[in-house]
């Protein structure tokens, strides 16, 4: 009984002198445990990263719309398009087509023959089939879409928003696309990659149900591919990424549609207040069809257009990088078109200088160039957001890596776990300046801790 009891208590001291032997706790959580910690005010924030996941790969984030309409311009670029075009060098481009000016009377009571005289190239139209055709040279992939129609093509022409075309009109309608499609191909050399209605689920302009879009995308679908024109048709171009989903679900219910259709296609002016669910949800059910997904109007605020002094500064620019930086890493969207790019319309310049929303957009354009993988994330949270992305390789060197930061909140300490090993570099900008703050380091055990400044963008990436 004694000899058992030495020997238990012998045990007892060999694992409490084992332990006393053991390392301290590691000051930082290795990336299996940071994604269970719960972050404090002390701690700061914990998030990890996934090399290994990934989630789509980038088109390109610094294309934009060029509404020649909206932007007040009868040229092909004047000096804000100019300039956005030299700092940006979209690799895609989403243009209008301005139908009341194109047709403004039916050419003839037959939609299977057109008549080249009644379509009109001038104006707004011709501006855009010069600017595609400065595009198609440069090798820019090309979105041709309507807001508004003429009045012969509404069912109530006194009825401004939410105008429904009959279906008996479809034909007519399909014919004054068409005819656009090839005095761009015949006259300017330009093939128009895909069109669409601009935010018919909401009736911006013209209203059609899901129903009805795909109705009109199988008679369009057919007649495009007979007159020899490869354009498709976009899925959904809706106007947030809100309801978004059930839309395109309904178009995409035709089976007999599928081989017209192109993206699904959303514009993400809820991409600050979206729920992760929303934008998640959206981009889930795309990859589950095969489809690619486009954010096909880049921005954060729809109305800010009433609020001009506010485009140079810096709350526009850590908005537009919040609505970017979630909507990418959630929905699975390969490309961005920057609502807009023409005029003094959502300006990013002044035709001049650059104002710090256009250096933000350029900065992630470049951080996350075409063909990198984005990767999976731990959560965000109410005031800091982050994307990350494996970069291509250069010159047959290794892979890259970046994180992209956004805190919308005060100044935050932060750990990010998993890492891959290598130089970093961290850029910060905030309202003190763009890229005003840089600090280098390396990362040897998959993991960093560092400083986010109070409503800042910062940019961690591997040399």
């Amino acid at each position: 009984m004694k000899s058992h009891f030495l020997c238990v208590c012998l045990l007892i001291l060999g694992i409490l002198s084992a332990c006393q032997k053991a390392s301290p706790a590691p000051t930082h959580p290795s990336p299996a445990a940071a994604a269970s910690l719960a972050p404090t005010e002390n701690l700061g924030r914990v998030f990890t990263v996934y090399p290994e996941q990934y989630r789509q790969t980038v088109a390109h984030l610094g294309s934009g719309n060029f509404m020649h309409y909206f932007g007040g311009s009868l040229t092909a670029t004047e000096p804000v398009s100019a300039l956005n075009i030299r700092m940006l060098q979209p690799k895609f481009a989403r243009v209008r087509i301005e139908l009341p000016e194109w047709e403004p009377k039916n050419d003839n009571d037959d939609p299977l023959a057109m008549n080249a005289d009644k379509f009109r190239d001038d104006q707004h139209n011709r501006a855009a089939f010069q600017l595609m055709q400065e595009f198609q040279a440069q090798g820019v992939e090309l979105i041709a879409s309507i807001w508004l129609i003429p009045d012969w093509m509404a069912k109530d022409p006194r009825v401004e928003r939410s105008r429904v075309i009959p279906r008996s009109l479809y034909p007519e309608v399909i014919e004054s696309v068409a005819a656009w499609l090839l005095r761009a191909q015949k006259t300017y050399g330009v093939e128009v990659d895909y069109f669409s209605f601009n935010e018919a689920n909401i009736g911006i302009n013209v209203l059609l149900s899901p129903e009805e879009y795909a109705e009109f995308i199988r008679q369009g679908g057919k007649r495009f591919a007979e007159l020899g024109l490869k354009t498709k048709f976009l899925l959904g171009d809706c106007s947030g990424i809100s309801g978004c989903l059930d839309y395109a679900k309904g178009i995409y219910a035709a089976e007999d549609i599928h081989p017209y259709l192109g993206p699904l296609a959303f514009h993400n002016w809820d991409g600050v207040n979206a729920t992760d669910a929303t934008i998640s949800e959206l981009g889930d059910w795309a990859l589950a069809q095969g489809l690619e997904i486009r954010c096909t109007e880049g921005g954060w605020d729809a109305q800010l257009w009433r609020r001009s002094e506010e485009f140079p500064g810096w709350d526009n620019a850590r908005l537009l990088a919040t609505s970017y930086s979630r909507t990418l890493k959630l929905s699975r969207a390969t490309t961005f078109y920057y609502w807009q790019m023409m005029g003094n319309d959502y300006a990013l310049n002044d035709g001049k200088t650059p104002y710090l929303a256009m250096k933000i957009l350029q900065q992630m354009s470049e951080a996350f160039p075409s063909g990198t993988r984005i990767v999976e994330t731990s959560p965000n949270n109410s005031a800091i957001y982050l994307v990350a992305g494996e970069t291509p390789s250069t010159q047959g060197g290794a892979a890259g890596f970046v994180v992209h930061w956004v805190n919308n909140g005060p100044k935050h300490i932060v750990t990010v776990n998993g890492l891959p090993n290598g130089s970093y570099t961290l850029q910060i900008s905030d309202k003190n300046g763009f890229n005003q703050a840089k600090q280098s380091f390396e990362v040897t055990n998959h993991y960093a801790t560092f400083e986010l400044p109070e409503s800042s963008v910062s940019l961690l990436v591997k040399e």
